[in-house]
C-alpha cells in the first residue's frame, strides 16, 4: 500500500495490518514512511510515523548511515505492522525490509527483536532523533 492510500483511507482503523512502501527516514521529531516522490525531498508531506522509533537501533545496526545530511536514513523500505489513526497516522512496526545501499534496488529484512529493543534503551535510553554530527560542519561547533 502507498503512503498516500493509508492517508486516504476511509476505512482503515487502529489495530489493522498494513503494509507501507516508501522512503524510511528519520527526522527532528522521529522515524517515518515517506510517499514514493522523486526527487528525493525530506519535506515531503505525505508521511507515516513510525511509533516505536526506538526500532532505530536496530536499523542502524545493519544499515549504512548517510553522512552530511538532513537524516541518517534515506532508503526504499517496505513496513508490515498495525495501523494507529487516532491523533496522528502511524504504524506500530513488526517487520521491516530496506535498502541498504541506495545503487542497489534490493530489500533486505532488519531483524526486529524486543529484547534487543529494550536492551538498547536499558543502555542508551529512547532513541534521540535529531542529535546527529554532520561530517560537514566544524567539529568545534560541536
Amino acid at each position: 500500500m502507498e503512503v498516500s492510500d493509508v492517508l486516504s483511507s476511509k476505512i482503515l482503523k487502529t489495530g489493522d495490518k498494513i503494509e507501507v512502501n516508501g522512503w524510511l527516514v528519520d527526522m527532528a521529531d522521529g522515524l517515518y514512511i515517506l510517499g514514493d516522490h522523486f526527487p528525493e525531498d525530506y519535506d515531503f508531506p505525505e508521511k507515516i510515523r513510525v511509533l516505536n522509533g526506538n526500532i532505530m537501533y536496530q536499523i542502524l545496526k545493519r544499515v549504512s548511515s548517510l553522512v552530511g545530511g538532513k537524516s541518517k536514513l534515506f532508503y526504499k523500505a517496505i513496513a508490515r505492522g498495525h495501523f494507529v489513526g487516532e491523533d496522528c497516522v502511524g504504524i506500530v512496526v513488526d517487520e521491516l525490509y530496506t535498502q541498504d545501499n541506495r545503487n542497489i534496488k534490493e530489500l533486505f529484512r532488519v531483524e526486529l527483536n524486543q529484547k534487543v529493543e529494550d536492551a538498547f534503551v536499558a543502555a542508551q535510553g529512547d532513541y534521540q532523533f535529531g542529535i546527529q554530527k554532520s561530517s560537514m560542519r566544524d567539529w568545534l561547533d560541536d
